[in-house]
Protein backbone atom coordinates (compact mmCIF):
# COMPACT_ATOMS: atom_id res chain seq x y z
CA UNK A 1 0.00 0.00 0.00
CA UNK A 2 1.65 3.53 -0.77
CA UNK A 3 0.47 6.60 -1.08
CA UNK A 4 0.37 8.56 -3.90
CA UNK A 5 2.41 11.76 -3.97
CA UNK A 6 0.36 14.46 -5.01
CA UNK A 7 1.95 17.92 -7.01
CA UNK A 8 0.15 21.24 -8.00
CA UNK A 9 0.03 22.37 -11.02
CA UNK A 10 1.06 25.38 -12.41
CA UNK A 11 0.87 27.68 -15.22
CA UNK A 12 4.46 27.10 -15.71
CA UNK A 13 4.20 23.86 -15.45
CA UNK A 14 5.49 21.41 -12.35
CA UNK A 15 7.50 17.95 -12.01
CA UNK A 16 5.08 15.13 -11.39
CA UNK A 17 6.63 12.53 -8.97
CA UNK A 18 6.22 8.87 -9.63
CA UNK A 19 4.67 6.58 -6.91
CA UNK A 20 5.37 2.85 -7.99
CA UNK A 21 2.50 0.88 -7.89
CA UNK A 22 1.94 -1.79 -4.79
CA UNK A 23 -0.34 -5.36 -4.27
CA UNK A 24 -2.71 -2.25 -3.38
CA UNK A 25 -4.69 -0.93 -2.83
CA UNK A 26 -3.06 2.63 -2.94
CA UNK A 27 -4.16 5.66 -1.90
CA UNK A 28 -4.67 9.48 -3.36
CA UNK A 29 -5.93 12.56 -1.49
CA UNK A 30 -9.32 13.37 -3.02
CA UNK A 31 -9.53 16.55 -4.72
CA UNK A 32 -11.55 19.36 -1.83
CA UNK A 33 -12.00 23.00 -1.62
CA UNK A 34 -7.82 23.35 -2.98
CA UNK A 35 -8.75 22.14 -6.51
CA UNK A 36 -9.81 18.87 -8.31
CA UNK A 37 -6.95 16.03 -8.57
CA UNK A 38 -6.27 14.02 -11.29
CA UNK A 39 -4.10 10.31 -11.37
CA UNK A 40 -1.93 9.57 -14.17
CA UNK A 41 -1.62 6.08 -14.72
CA UNK A 42 2.04 4.91 -16.59
CA UNK A 43 1.76 1.21 -17.92
CA UNK A 44 5.11 0.88 -18.92
CA UNK A 45 4.96 -3.41 -19.57
CA UNK A 46 3.64 -5.39 -22.46
CA UNK A 47 0.05 -6.20 -21.54
CA UNK A 48 -3.01 -3.44 -20.68
CA UNK A 49 -3.87 -3.66 -17.19
CA UNK A 50 -7.29 -2.55 -15.31
CA UNK A 51 -7.20 -0.15 -12.51
CA UNK A 52 -10.01 -0.10 -10.00
CA UNK A 53 -11.11 2.78 -7.55
CA UNK A 54 -13.36 1.32 -4.39
CA UNK A 55 -16.70 2.38 -3.96
CA UNK A 56 -17.20 3.66 -0.31
CA UNK A 57 -20.96 2.71 -0.54
CA UNK A 58 -22.93 5.66 0.05
CA UNK A 59 -22.09 9.77 -0.55
CA UNK A 60 -22.66 11.82 2.57
CA UNK A 61 -26.15 12.34 1.53
CA UNK A 62 -26.54 8.73 1.93
CA UNK A 63 -27.08 7.92 -1.59
CA UNK A 64 -25.34 5.24 -3.24
CA UNK A 65 -22.92 5.76 -5.57
CA UNK A 66 -23.19 4.96 -9.19
CA UNK A 67 -20.75 2.07 -10.13
CA UNK A 68 -16.88 3.57 -10.84
CA UNK A 69 -15.68 1.84 -14.10
CA UNK A 70 -12.47 0.03 -13.84
CA UNK A 71 -10.16 1.29 -16.75
CA UNK A 72 -7.82 -0.65 -19.17
CA UNK A 73 -4.86 1.04 -19.92
CA UNK A 74 -1.58 0.96 -21.17
CA UNK A 75 -1.58 4.67 -19.92
CA UNK A 76 -4.70 6.65 -18.77
CA UNK A 77 -5.86 9.71 -16.67
CA UNK A 78 -8.40 9.20 -13.80
CA UNK A 79 -10.46 11.74 -12.36
CA UNK A 80 -11.25 13.69 -11.35
CA UNK A 81 -10.93 12.19 -8.12
CA UNK A 82 -13.86 13.66 -5.77
CA UNK A 83 -14.51 13.43 -2.20
CA UNK A 84 -17.44 11.43 -2.54
CA UNK A 85 -15.40 8.18 -3.37
CA UNK A 86 -12.93 8.70 -0.06
CA UNK A 87 -13.02 5.87 2.13
CA UNK A 88 -13.39 5.69 6.15
CA UNK A 89 -9.69 6.88 6.07
CA UNK A 90 -10.09 9.85 4.00
CA UNK A 91 -8.19 8.53 1.10
CA UNK A 92 -9.48 7.16 -2.09
CA UNK A 93 -8.54 3.83 -2.67
CA UNK A 94 -6.66 2.63 -6.29
CA UNK A 95 -5.54 -0.85 -7.07
CA UNK A 96 -3.96 -2.13 -10.29
CA UNK A 97 -4.40 -5.50 -11.66
CA UNK A 98 -0.47 -5.67 -12.14
CA UNK A 99 2.34 -3.54 -10.65
CA UNK A 100 5.35 -4.13 -12.56
CA UNK A 101 6.51 -0.96 -14.56
CA UNK A 102 3.28 0.57 -13.67
CA UNK A 103 3.55 4.30 -11.93
CA UNK A 104 0.62 6.63 -10.23
CA UNK A 105 1.24 10.81 -11.10
CA UNK A 106 -1.69 12.37 -9.30
CA UNK A 107 -1.79 16.08 -9.68
CA UNK A 108 -4.39 19.01 -8.32
CA UNK A 109 -5.11 21.67 -10.54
Amino acid sequence: MATIVQVQAKLAGAVLTSTAATAGPDKVQPGDGGGKVYVLVQNGGASAITVSVADPGKTKYQQQNPAVPSVSVPAAVLGPIEPDLKQSDGFVNLTASATTSVSFYAFRG
